[in-house]
């Protein structure tokens, strides 16, 4: 049997119908692919945050003073008709340091803000408000402890000038009960000085009498 044989518009019928299929299953085939899911960006936050601190500052109220004492002692010696005095002297110095510990306390507010990302608004939220508040806290800290050794300061002024003149008292005291101490050694002194002027002057060996 012998096979007939389409026309030549026929064949490109047919072309074009299996072009139209091929696309069309290409198109569907492309429809069906899920798009990958879109990340989202870091989240941004912004914190403003109050801190309190307090701070105690510890000091020492420091004094030192100086006295002077003078000291004389003169002694005679008689040597027939012939009186002889001898006088030594010397100045006694003294000293006394006095302290006094003081102490203060102050408290003080600060406010910082502080911005953080994370991946999410909270995390940024938590991030952003731990910085801040770490911040605050540090500025908190610095003013009290400003504050308080403003304060320390202003109590060692008022402190010296009562504990300074405690220490001269002190020193007056100390200066005096050590030339009330040298005074005996300053008598013999100027004792045996006036003997040995007494018996250059006389050119012998006397016996003074004390005058």
């Amino acid at each position: 049997m012998r096979r007939r044989r389409l026309p030549p518009f026929a064949l490109l019928l047919v072309v074009l119908v299996g072009l139209a299929a091929a696309v069309v299953a290409l198109l569907g085939g492309r429809s069906q692919r899920r798009e990958p899911p879109r990340v989202a960006g870091p989240a941004r936050a912004c914190v403003r945050a109050t801190a309190r601190a307090k701070a105690v500052v510890r000091s020492t109220v420091r004094v030192r003073a100086r006295a002077e004492q003078p000291v004389a002692v003169t002694e005679r010696v008689i040597t027939g008709e012939l009186a002889v005095a001898a006088t030594r002297s010397q100045t006694v110095i003294a000293e006394a340091q006095l302290s006094q510990p003081v102490k203060l306390g102050a408290d003080a507010l600060a406010r910082r803000s502080a911005c953080a990302e994370a991946a999410s608004a909270r995390q940024a939220d938590l991030a952003a408000a731990q910085q801040a508040h770490e911040q605050a806290l540090l500025a908190a800290r610095a003013r009290a402890t400003a504050r308080a050794a403003r304060a320390v300061r202003a109590l060692q002024a008022r402190l010296a000038p009562a504990l300074l003149l405690r220490a001269r008292e002190l020193a007056q005291e100390r200066a005096h009960a050590r030339a009330v101490a040298l005074e005996p050694l300053l008598a013999r002194e100027a004792r045996a000085a006036a003997l040995a002027r007494a018996r250059k002057l006389t050119g012998r060996q006397a016996a003074p009498k004390r005058a």
